[in-house]
């Protein structure tokens, strides 16, 4: 509703005589009377926006969402997949380190070193192995690609970007980020930072580290699916608001040649064409890490390579490492690393530049 209908169709729904509202009532009424219809409730798929704007209606309610007792609950972990494999005559073994990079690690609650495995992305992947005895050409299912799409519209608001694209262009650059993890709260609060990153976790969109930065725990991006998944994001909502628009099909074929012939500098130069030729872009491209992410964005509509970003290489870290995806292309003869730096256009002068390139190869 928030994405299709706007705030103030949500907040009939969920204030006042809302029906939603009425809705969760009758549940708290039938579960919560002696000899109601209701013995016991148990209850998923309820975001922490939807909790909060509800609560009062609805205040009998335990969230276990963070509850490590229950982490492994709507996933399958390591056992659980080799079980479920050698039950269709397959070996999980030999799928493994493809499914961890795809569909794997995620963690719903502190202090719980065991990962599972996204149940729907395991079984799509199962399903085409059974049928055609290899795995899926699309390692996406595009149920997915529909579902998480709907989120696009946490990262504008009438027809603008707002804070949150930032947040997730910057989520995108490092990897990570820390911050505490919220309850609940009401819509009108989504934009604020530490419920929006909040959010993105209940979404799987991030999940916990087993780290902490300062007490607050490092949430991260958990496999390459949802990697793919903020990539279109960030791609889309530039589209959305008219800031860039390139030609997908072109972009594709530019990606074809660097993958296959080492061609690298036709991608680069019609990105550089794009941004030169509409010039609102420019404004957003300030600093090294809205770069990167806007590199990304982009470099991950290719199905050859793994986009990986701040890799330790060699005892140092690579910006932007294009890792061939040899499991599914094998015959693929390029690996790519690039290094970028980022000049102001105050700073501007052809000493700079080549004192940067100089130094970027030096790197490399």
């Amino acid at each position: 509703v928030l994405a299709s209908e706007g705030r103030e169709a949500y907040r009939a729904l969920t204030h006042g005589r809302g029906f939603l509202r009425d809705f969760f009532a009758e549940l708290k009424g039938a579960a919560g009377a002696s000899g109601g219809a209701l013995a016991r409730l148990f209850i998923t798929g309820v975001s922490p926006v939807t909790l909060d704007d509800v609560a009062s209606g609805f205040n009998i309610a335990r969230n276990i969402s963070l509850d490590r007792r229950f982490n492994g609950l709507l996933g399958f972990n390591l056992q659980e997949m080799t079980e479920l494999f050698a039950a269709f005559g397959q070996d999980y073994r030999a799928h493994q380190g493809v499914m961890q990079q795809w569909y794997d690690h995620y963690r719903f609650a502190h202090g719980v070193e065991e990962t599972v495995t996204n149940s729907d992305m395991a079984l799509y992947y199962l399903s085409y192995l059974v049928q055609e005895q290899q795995p899926p050409p699309e390692l996406i299912d595009a149920n997915i690609r529909i579902d998480y799409g709907k989120l696009r519209h946490l990262v504008q608001l009438d027809r603008k970007l707002n804070g949150s694209w930032q947040r997730l262009n910057r989520i995108i650059a490092d990897g990570h980020i820390a911050s505490p993890l919220v309850t609940s709260f009401p819509a009108e609060m989504l934009d604020q930072s530490q419920n929006f990153i909040s959010l993105l976790h209940y979404f799987g969109l991030l999940t916990l580290s087993e780290q902490t930065e300062r007490g607050d725990p490092v949430l991260v991006v958990p496999n390459q699916t949802v990697w793919q998944l903020m990539y279109g994001y960030i791609r889309d909502a530039l589209d959305d608001v008219g800031l860039f628009r390139a030609d997908i099909f072109t972009i594709g074929e530019k990606l074809k040649d660097l993958a296959w012939n080492g061609e690298w500098e036709p991608f680069f130069d019609y990105l550089s064409e794009q941004i030169a030729a509409q010039a609102g872009m420019r404004d957003y491209l300030n600093g090294e890490k809205m770069v990167q992410g806007f590199l990304l964005a982009w470099l991950n509509l290719n199905p050859w390579f793994l986009v990986l970003s701040e890799q330790e290489l060699g005892g140092g870290f690579v910006d932007l490492y294009l890792s061939p995806c040899y499991t599914l292309y094998p015959q693929l003869n390029h690996a790519w690393l690039i290094e970028l730096k980022y000049l102001s256009r105050e700073k501007d002068s052809p000493a700079a530049r080549q004192q940067l390139i100089a130094d970027a190869k030096a790197q490399l």
